[in-house]
């Protein structure tokens, strides 16, 4: 599976400094080729220049949202596959984000396997068109789109507390 991925081109954008290092030497060493921004206005302006077959977008960026910045990549490439990654718990902007074709949400802190299996399940998505209905945001698509009831027998299944 590694040779099979090692021409993916990734973007990764996120104000950390030191959390793009950690991500860059992580998917490099996987064989990816990554490129890294730490603002939305860097990110297009490398997208302008470089076709990117995934971008992984912290939500929260000094300039321009990572949900702004994730359609205005969809625009410039319509097959670019986006991952939302957050340090922040309220997912409203990804939620918002859903109609764009966002390929997964990650919450910070992230350990190496989380980012590794979402950036593969992604690029393969991303390859044959589908999406992993096992992903977090795949369930999570499927109990927002099911409406409230939906929600609510999700939420008994899974032993959440009330909502009254």
């Amino acid at each position: 599976m590694r040779a099979r991925m090692s021409k993916k081109s990734i973007l990764v954008v996120d104000d950390d400094e030191g959390l793009l290092k950690i991500y860059r030497e992580l998917l490099e060493s996987e064989g990816y080729k990554v490129v890294t921004a730490s603002t939305s206005r860097e990110a297009l302006s490398k997208a302008e220049k470089t076709r990117f077959n995934l971008a992984i977008l912290d939500i929260v960026l000094p300039d321009v949202q990572g949900d702004e910045l994730a359609r205005e990549l969809k625009k410039m490439d319509g097959n670019i596959e986006i991952i939302f990654i957050t340090g922040y718990p309220e997912f409203q902007s990804c939620i918002d984000s859903l109609d764009i074709g966002v390929a997964d949400i990650l919450l910070k802190p992230l350990t190496r396997d989380e980012i590794l299996r979402a950036t593969e399940n992604a690029l393969i998505a991303g390859d044959d068109g589908t999406t992993s209905t096992h992903s977090p945001l795949s369930r999570m698509k499927a109990i927002l789109t099911g409406g409230f009831g939906s929600l609510f027998k999700h939420a008994q299944i899974n032993h959440l507390p009330s909502l009254n």
